[in-house]
């Protein structure tokens, strides 16, 4: 497997870890999982593109809304990474 294919199957992997992540919060606050934007929990604003990036996003923000500050749940971060390095260990 080359280099570029592990980075792929990592962002994908990544990517489908957020959105399980996402799913499970939301599906516990009885929220549509589908349909509707990304918010933060403390303020509601609507998050941008860059705010949705997985594992980078929650890197430099610290871990917080760019915005309020509060705290981002970190089952987010936790399904992110699970998600790449599943999608790693399964295309390897």
């Amino acid at each position: 497997m080359t280099i570029a294919s592990m980075m792929l199957a990592g962002a994908a992997g990544a990517t489908v870890g957020s959105f399980v992540g996402t799913a499970i919060l939301r599906t516990a606050r009885h929220e549509q999982v589908i349909f509707g934007r990304s918010h933060c929990d403390g303020c509601g604003r609507d998050l941008r593109i860059l705010e949705l990036t997985p594992i980078v996003s929650f890197l430099v923000l610290r871990g917080r809304c760019r915005r309020c500050g509060s705290r981002i749940a970190p089952i987010h971060f936790m399904a992110e990474c699970g998600g790449l390095l599943a999608a790693i260990f399964l295309f390897h």
